[in-house]
């Protein structure tokens, strides 16, 4: 199960737009297998760390009561706290042996930052002091993620028999929050 969790800032720009800051904490895993049909299988599955600091726009649309739908669209940078991966091979011949080990670090494998583009869409719930969202947001990975030449991806390449394609980092959220509104609005005098 992949993590995501932050904290956001919102400051309105007018009824319906509203600008985001988003500073979070995400963890995202993805496993690829290759099947070398007569020799064996690789089961390769990477976690990676990272901090994410979107800046983004939100649109409210039309209010139905208490709730409000919107849409997001953003970009920012995200920064690696570490990348590592788990991989077994499983030879095809039951008499071969299996290859498997300790975690590897693929740090020195991974971009130290990445840049991503967010688009969403949510409802809002009207509360006393605030409201509670639901959210479903995509965000785009937009560099390649895969550095060349490291010691981690030798090792994977003679004793698990795997090697790194290129490829950019997408991830899919669903996010359910809480608003809190500091500001008091004080009335006009005319």
């Amino acid at each position: 199960v992949n993590l995501f969790a932050s904290v956001e800032a919102k400051f309105e720009l007018t009824k319906k737009l509203e600008l985001n800051f988003e500073p979070g904490y995400s963890q995202s895993a993805f496993t690829h297998v290759t099947d070398f049909m007569w020799f064996g299988k690789t089961n390769y599955t990477e976690i990676q760390n990272r901090i994410e600091l979107p800046v983004s726009v939100t649109y409210n649309l039309k209010s139905f009561g208490k709730f409000t739908p919107y849409g997001r669209i953003g970009f920012g940078p995200a920064f690696s706290l570490g990348a590592t991966a788990k991989t077994t091979f499983v030879p095809t011949d039951l008499n071969g042996p299996s290859h498997t080990g300790t975690d590897i670090d693929r740090e020195d494998s991974r971009i130290f930052m990445d840049l991503f583009a967010q688009v969403g869409a949510g409802m809002k719930f009207k509360t006393r002091g605030g409201y509670i969202s639901a959210e479903i947001r995509s965000n785009l990975g937009i560099l390649n993620q895969t550095v060349t030449g490291g010691a981690s991806a030798e090792e994977l390449r003679w004793y698990y028999y795997y090697v790194d394609d290129k490829f950019h980092l997408n991830a899919m959220n669903f996010s359910i929050g809480y608003t809190q509104i500091f500001y008091k609005p004080t009335k006009r005098k005319e």
